[in-house]
């Protein structure tokens, strides 16, 4: 049986009350010094959304997971399970681009002085990742129960 539109709107609603949340809360984890004295730095969700805009001159392509996790959230909408999921797996393959600041500096400020590395990811980032993997579960089981579940035959 294929889902009901509640039932889309509910995940839609839950993924993007997850991806909110990810935004207000602790996402990344730096050591300003590397090499020197540890002292960690944590950035919101927010604080790494907007710096992660230039990270495409460095090839960090992670911000492109938030315009596709939007597509996504309209491909669900509209039942286009396998749009959502192509979508989705490319969010979160870029999503995954994060890990790219355990070896590539992160600037703290405009003069490139202030470099810090990854160290883990926060809580924030866990509920960013939630709020990709969440629809994007959905649209694979959907897309499965609508290939087992093929619409009845048009009369002639």
């Amino acid at each position: 049986m294929l889902p009901t539109k509640p039932t889309l709107r509910w995940i839609i609603l839950s993924s993007l009350l997850l991806w909110i949340v990810s935004l207000l809360l602790p996402a990344l984890a730096f050591n300003e010094n590397p090499g020197k004295y540890v002292r960690v730095v944590h950035h919101s969700g927010f604080e790494m959304m907007f710096a992660s805009i230039f990270g495409i001159f460095e090839l960090n392509l992670a911000i492109l997971a938030n315009p596709l996790l939007l597509v996504g959230w309209i491909l669900l909408g509209k039942r286009k399970f396998r749009g959502t999921f192509i979508t989705l797996g490319f969010a979160l393959l870029f999503a995954l681009q994060t890990f790219q600041l355990y070896f590539t500096p992160f600037m703290e400020d405009e003069g490139g002085s202030n470099k810090s590395y990854l160290t883990h990811p926060l809580i924030g980032w866990y509920l960013w990742m939630a709020a990709i993997i969440l629809p994007f579960a959905a649209a694979i089981h959907f897309r499965n129960l609508d290939k087992k579940n093929p619409p009845p035959p048009t009369p002639a």
